[in-house]
């Protein structure tokens, strides 16, 4: 807006019509370049550290999983196969720390059953799992459909991901059974299956390590 000096479709300027070289102009580039850098030193840190973590070569080897999302996952769930200690409110050990089971994970991440329905947000009620957690899943298993095997604009096909298979293997089972659901409610049940075949496939590659490290 400072350096806009034409006009809005209604006729007004609302630009400063100020030049890149002003004092005002050349700090503020200046700050969002810093900013800009500094969010790229930070990806690439994240990933970094994903390709370290145990859980890197899992990730590594899944079609549409990548380093700086898993990592963010794993940022919100913590370990997927080992809990921490649960507290009450005033620090004190509510239930020790331990195995968690796969469904609890799945809670955690708000895939979850609550009287018969899929888990959902609703109005006005705090949510009694990690939003955050499962807005990370969903964009992981939305990234993982999109890996077809199909060829892309340039020519390289890309690999399959297994969870899109498990995504076109549930609409077409809704298609069967829910005939009446429209596209976009089948979608959202399949991604909701896609997410718990991930969390699943996570969780079950968690435990092996665990397992693995207490065999030596």
């Amino acid at each position: 807006m400072l350096t806009r000096d034409v006009e809005d479709s209604d006729g007004r300027i609302r630009g400063a019509g100020l030049t890149a070289e002003h004092p005002q102009v050349a700090t503020l580039t200046a700050i969002v370049d810093t900013l800009k850098q500094l969010e790229k030193d930070a990806t690439r840190n994240l990933e970094k550290a994903m390709k370290a973590h145990p859980l890197g070569p899992w990730v590594k080897a899944q079609a549409g999983v990548g380093n700086k999302q898993a990592a963010r996952l794993l940022a919100a769930i913590g370990d997927p196969y080992w809990r921490e200690d649960l507290l009450h409110e005033d620090g004190t050990v509510r239930v020790p720390a331990g195995p968690r089971t796969v469904s609890a994970l799945w809670a955690y991440c708000g895939r979850h059953v609550i009287d018969g329905d899929a888990a959902r947000r609703r109005k006005g009620q705090r949510a009694n799992w990690s939003v955050s957690a499962g807005s990370r899943a969903y964009v992981i298993a939305e990234a993982c459909i999109k890996q077809t095997g199909e060829p892309m604009k340039n020519g390289i096909t890309r690999a399959r991901s297994p969870y899109r298979d498990v995504y076109d293997a549930r609409r077409a089972h809704t298609l069967m059974t829910h005939p009446e659901w429209t596209d976009a409610h089948s979608h959202n049940d399949a991604m909701r299956v896609t997410t718990k075949a991930l969390l699943r496939d996570l969780w079950i590659e968690a435990r092996r390590l665990h397992h693995e490290a207490a065999a030596h």
